[in-house]
């Protein structure tokens, strides 16, 4: 699945999602949302897997995890 990433930097990548067939039929990307904290010492990631390829009218599937990442700087 290609990963929507929300935050710092720009990167392109990819995410493995793992579940029952019919949830991962309905995942269309994973949303990586990241942020930092405590003078950027500490840097968070949340990946969703969501139903859509954009960032609007996008929901969670519910049911699916992401089990493998990629991402590359550009």
């Amino acid at each position: 699945m290609p990963i929507i990433s929300i935050g710092n930097g720009s990167y392109v990548g990819a995410a493995q999602v793992t579940g029952p067939q019919e949830a991962i039929d309905r995942t269309q990307a994973v949303l990586l949302i990241e942020g930092s904290f405590s003078d950027e010492r500490f840097r968070l990631k949340g990946l969703i897997p969501v139903n859509a390829k954009s960032i609007s009218n996008v929901s969670r599937v519910q049911g699916v995890g992401v089990s493998a990442q990629i991402d590359v700087k550009i």
